[in-house]
This record gives C-alpha cells, structure tokens and sequence, in this order.
C-alpha cells in the first residue's frame, strides 16, 4: 500500500512539475489577408485559422501538458504546410 501511494504522489508530481515546462508558440504578424467570400471566410476563421494562420486560439484543454506539446507540434506543421497569414493576396479563395 505505501509502495502504492508513493508512486500516486510521484505520478501527481511530476504532472504538476510538466505543467510548468511551456515552450512558446510563436505568433509572427500577419502579413496578408485572404481574399475570399465572407462565408468562406467565416468558415476558414472558425475551422482553420487556428492552426493555420498566425492567429492562435486554444482551447482550455490544450493548455494541460503534455497536450500542449502535441498541440504545438501539430501547429508548428500545419503552419509549415499552409499558413493562410503569409498566404499571398494573389491567390484568391472563392
């Protein structure tokens, strides 16, 4: 039993220690708009821009390690791929 509570305590620990471990997402500004409809805009600004554009939003979930670090993974790449704040005007969505 005490081998038992000991792990738990270790376990709570260690948790609470990643918590404070947050490496930055990194939030350059923005340098183009998307030209697009307003409805495809709504849409793009609801589903994507959270990921792809300069414009982060997480969720409270996201904030709880080590969540965060997959989540900033996945940002970091999905800015990579398409970033819709560097997207130049010349490419219109329609």
């Amino acid at each position: 039993m005490k081998l038992g509570l000991k792990l738990l305590v270790l376990i709570v620990a260690a948790f609470l220690v990643m918590q404070f471990v947050r490496p930055t997402i990194p939030t350059p500004p923005i340098t183009a708009e998307i030209q697009a409809s307003p409805e495809v805009r709504q849409i793009l600004d609801r589903k994507c821009y959270s990921c792809h554009s300069n414009e982060r939003r997480l969720a409270w979930f996201d904030q709880i390690q080590p969540g965060y670090w997959l989540v900033r993974k996945d940002i970091l790449d999905a800015r990579e791929r398409l970033n819709f704040s560097t997207l130049g005007l010349d490419c219109p969505i329609v």
